[in-house]
């Protein structure tokens, strides 16, 4: 899976968002909130990466369990599929 679209991605206070450029903006209006950890996976899904692969970076990156981090793998990509912005 990876992006649909081109995104920026900037940091305003404590938080992250991703806001699509160029052609990309015509097609994608919104503005997407994100924590740390949905930066990281931002990045990483700018190329082609598998829900296991990006298990594995976040658990190098943080600590905490599996089942913690497959849940926040489900819950970010999964709002990413609802926004139309993931290529599967």
């Amino acid at each position: 899976m990876k992006l649909k679209y081109e995104f920026i991605i900037r940091e305003v206070g404590d938080r992250y968002v991703a806001v699509a450029v160029g052609d990309n903006a015509e097609e994608f209006h919104g503005i997407i909130r994100m924590n740390k950890s949905g930066k990281i996976m931002m990045e990483l899904l700018k190329n082609e990466i598998t829900e296991t692969d990006l298990l594995t970076k976040l658990m190098e990156q943080y600590e905490g369990t599996e089942e913690f981090f497959k849940g926040e793998i489900n819950k970010f990509v999964g709002g990413l599929r609802n926004a139309g912005v993931i290529v599967s």
